[in-house]
């Protein structure tokens, strides 16, 4: 029982962050109960900040990061990357149609192929790369030291994936989801994380006049 008693006194210091007033009632049999009320609410402020933090970064519709987070994310790779002569990959994607679809289907649908489609990029980026929603049916991805090769190879089969997603809306009909993707590399043409990102969007666009395609751009080293 004193093993229990100790184990509880732990678990109760460190709901108050950790301190060493919690940690040294430890050897005191049931003296805790006396603080529950304050570890309670060293408890819920630390959930509150955890809420906070989470809603300052996170996406709350797909749980992938904001636009915001993968902003300051991009600059601070950028910069990085820049200073040691490494290439940096961004891509945008926009899902095809997805107004229409919005139309025909209600938010609710639409929200349930978002969540899809920012489930399949987290499972082929993994730890490679960012994922973010940039913004209503775009999401982003940011892959720190990829080259052309290895962010196209990804982006392929980022595509074929979510060509596969088939979701029951409407009855019986099943609806399938494609998108369009820009790329763009960063060998050292670009002045900007705001310019690479940028160019990548335009790319994106003008693969969107086929539907379900990726775009390649890229800026050439400046001289002098």
């Amino acid at each position: 029982m004193r093993w229990k008693t100790g184990l509880i006194g732990v678990i109760a210091g460190l709901l108050v962050f950790g301190t060493s007033w919690g940690l040294l009632q430890a050897g005191k049999p049931y003296s805790w109960l006396a603080w529950i009320p304050e570890a309670a609410g060293g408890a819920a402020a630390a959930l509150g900040l955890v809420r906070l933090y989470r809603q300052s970064m996170i996406d709350e519709c797909t749980g992938l990061f904001n636009r915001r987070f993968l902003f300051r994310k991009l600059d601070s790779v950028f910069r990085r990357h820049r200073a040691i002569g490494r290439p940096l990959a961004v891509a945008v994607i926009d899902i095809d149609d997805f107004r229409s679809f919005n139309s025909r289907y209600g938010h609710i649908a639409g929200d349930e192929v978002l969540r899809e489609v920012g489930s399949r990029l987290c499972r082929h980026v993994g730890s490679r790369a960012y994922a973010a929603r940039w913004g209503g049916e775009e999401f982003a991805l940011v892959f720190p030291g990829a080259d052309k090769k290895e962010a196209l190879e990804t982006a392929e089969a980022i595509r074929r994936s979510i060509q596969q997603i088939r979701l029951p809306f409407g009855g019986a009909e099943e609806v399938s989801v494609t998108i369009s993707m820009g790329i763009v590399v960063d060998h050292g043409g670009y002045a900007s994380a705001e310019e690479l990102v940028n160019h990548a969007d335009q790319v994106m666009y003008a693969a969107k006049q086929k539907k379900d395609a990726i775009e390649v751009g890229w800026k050439a080293r400046s001289v002098g």
